[in-house]
This record gives C-alpha cells, structure tokens and sequence, in this order.
C-alpha cells in the first residue's frame, strides 16, 4: 500500500477517518480488509456514501507483487448541526420543544444533544423538562470513550385530591465504556461501568403539608456484545447484553434498590431482499425495590404501541417488539412497516411465567433522512387488542 488520501471530508478530521480503517500506508493491499474498512466508515453513520478509487504505477521491469497502490477514500458528509423542533400530544396535554443536535463536533464524531421543553402548566405552576447530552468517543485514540447527561424537570401530580404535588427531579452522572476488541474498533464485547445521582423534591402545593426530597447515589454495570452495519437504507447486525442499576445506603444513597435488564435485539437484512428488514427486540426486567417512589418499568405509547403512555407499570417487565420494513419500490428511503408488540409488567419476576402479554398491532411509515447522523421520521398507527383501542405514536428515531 503507497500513500492513503481522503476527498470530501470538508468537516471530518482525517486523524478519525485514518483510525477508523484497518490499514495503514506501507501494508500489504488486500481488498477484503479495504471493504471492510469502507463499511466501518459507513458504520459511523456520519456519511451518506463512501467509495474509493486506487492507482497502481507498475513498471514493465517491475513484478505486481512488488508494486505500490495510491489509494484514495472519497466520502460524501451529512449536514452534522440540526435544530429540530419537538411536539407531542399526550391525552389533554400539549409538550412544545426544540432540540439542538450536534454531530461529528469537532471533525472527531462527538456528539451533543440539548432539548428544552414545555410541557404546560397546572395549578398555575410551569412544567418542563431540560437534557443534555454529550458523547466523547475513543478518547485518545483508545478503546474507551465518555458520556455525560443531565435531565430536569417537574410535573404536577393532580392523582390525589387534596395532596397535589409539584415533583422535581434532576439527574446527572456519567459513564465510561470500554470495547474489549484488541483493535480498538467500535464493535464487538464491551464493557460499561457509569455513575449518577438522582433527585427528587416533592413541593407539596398545600402549605400544610410538609415538603420532602430524596437523593439516590446509582452505580450502573453494563457488559454486552454489539456489531450492527449502515447500509445506508437501513442497518443488519445485533446487539445483546445485560445491565445493572444499584442503589444501596453503603455507599450514602438515600435509596436502596437494584434494577436488573437483559436485553436482545436483531436486525435482519435479507440477501434477496437487502432493503427489507426484520427487526426483533426483548427485554427482560427486574427490580427489588421502587425506584424513587416509582415502580421501575412502565409499558405503553411507544414500546407497546395502541397503548397510552405508561400504561402498565411494575417492577418486572417482558417486552418483545417485531417488526418488518419494507421499502416503496423507486424510492428505498421510504419504507412502510407492519408491527407486532407483546408485553406486560409485573409485581415481581416470577409472575412472568403466568401473568399474561398484552398484545398491540399495526402499521407505519419510515423516512431515512439521509442528510442528517441518525434521523429517521416514524408515524405508526397502533390498535391495542386488550383495549380495543387505536393510538398515533411517531419520532424521529428508530423504533428499537
């Protein structure tokens, strides 16, 4: 291999695009290992095409075997900074917002999210919900990277006449994770330890009564497997793993619980068909104890799809989402999609085995935006068969 050089990377620094490939100047060309490393670019999802073109300039006198091969990487960039607006209905209420989305900050693929919503007011009191968010991947060069979050919000709680309730809760930590491969690729067995805490203030709206607050210390433990591809249209590929969330007053919560999620999903592409998919998630949850006076699962709106938002909530949780896609014959970036979601929560995880799924079907319609990092326009119409009802959900990220 001669000299490597890359064309259109008028955002992207090419210290990333020469880490992501699997060679270097000076090996041996093997075309197998330049594929793959033009699907890892892929993979990052900061592209809308990726291809190559080489030059070989082998002198008569001069064997094959001997040669050099001038390669050149010619990228195509999405649009990295959207501001999108955010709107959802949820029976008589009304959220307005607006998200900022950052992608490949930088030239590096770190990304922020900032999201300020309204969420309207009762009893005279505002309600609303702030997050942010930032990735800081392969730091270093490495096979660790960071996260950083932190959410506030408040909600009026009318449920209890008489004890209305203002709820403030805030939420900020980290986390560090690690791919176990030997390469440092972003695929493969990994491993995640992070840290938050967790607030809340109970504003009791009757001067009578006495305000409370609680704070939770939570240590999360993740290790798993994930490799999934972008082929542009869609995605193929896996990802499984299981993750613990602990709370306990040793180490000076205020809370003590320990939430337990094994968690399986597959995204199949079919060689007759690659622009379909099949797309198949599970879940499997417990926790020992209320989470900051809540129970730790809920089900509904967009994981049990024709269902109302939270609509089953317990401490163990069975979820199981299907989904197939399939795209408009001349336009591949529209897929229409039918659905199948099963799933229940209960008091403890051994009524899994005889408690009982509820059932939601339907149909929907996807747009891969394919201007922008991981924008993906939804709209599903879903019929909860234990309801007997029908409910409109849509995002702007996949489903699962």
């Amino acid at each position: 291999m001669g000299s490597i050089s890359f064309e259109g990377n008028d955002v992207t620094d090419e210290v990333f695009l020469r880490r992501t490939i699997h060679f270097a100047e000076g090996s041996v060309f093997d075309e197998a290992c330049l594929e793959e490393s033009i699907q890892a670019l892929m993979d990052t999802g900061l592209f809308k095409q990726v291809n190559y073109y080489i030059s070989s300039d082998i002198p008569e006198d001069e064997e094959a075997e001997q040669s050099q091969v001038d390669l050149v990487i010619r990228v195509r960039e999405k649009h990295y900074l959207l501001v999108l607006p955010r709107i959802r209905v949820r029976d008589n209420e009304t959220h307005i917002g607006v998200q900022l989305r950052w992608d490949n900050m930088w030239g590096y693929n770190h990304s922020l999210r900032y999201l300020v919503e309204d969420r309207g007011s009762a009893l005279g009191i505002e309600q609303q919900r702030n997050e942010f968010y930032y990735y800081f991947p392969n730091v270093n060069g490495s096979s660790y990277s960071l996260e950083f979050f932190n959410v506030e919000q408040n909600e009026v709680d009318e449920s209890d006449p008489g004890l209305e309730v203002n709820r403030i809760d805030s939420s900020s930590g980290f986390s560090v994770h690690r791919w176990l491969n030997p390469y440092h690729r972003n695929y493969g067995w990994f491993a995640n330890i992070g840290c938050s805490v967790r607030d809340r203030y109970n504003d009791m709206l009757d001067v009578a009564l006495v305000d409370d607050k609680m704070s939770a210390l939570v240590l999360r433990l993740e290790y798993g497997y994930s490799k999934t591809h972008d082929y542009g249209y869609n995605r193929a590929g896996k990802e499984f793993g299981y993750a613990v969330d602990i709370s306990n007053r040793m180490f000076g919560s205020e809370a003590e619980f320990a939430r337990h999620e094994l968690y399986y999903r597959s995204y199949y592409r079919f060689p007759s068909r690659p622009l379909d998919n099949l797309n198949v998630q599970t879940i499997l949850g417990h926790a020992s104890h209320d989470i900051m006076d809540n129970e730790a699962f809920d089900l509904g709106g967009e994981d049990l799809r024709g269902y109302d938002p939270g609509r089953f909530t317990g401490n163990a949780l069975l979820q199981i989402n299907m989904e197939y896609l399939r795209p408009f014959k001349d336009h591949p970036q529209w897929r229409y999609a039918g659905f199948i979601d099963l799933g229940n929560t209960y008091e403890d995880v051994a009524d899994v085995v005889h408690g009982g799924l509820k059932t939601g079907v339907g149909v929907g319609l996807r747009w891969k935006v394919l201007s922008f990092v991981k924008l993906s326009v939804r709209i599903d119409l879903g019929y909860a068969i234990n309801d007997s009802s029908y409910r409109i959900t849509a995002g702007t990220r996949y489903s699962y």
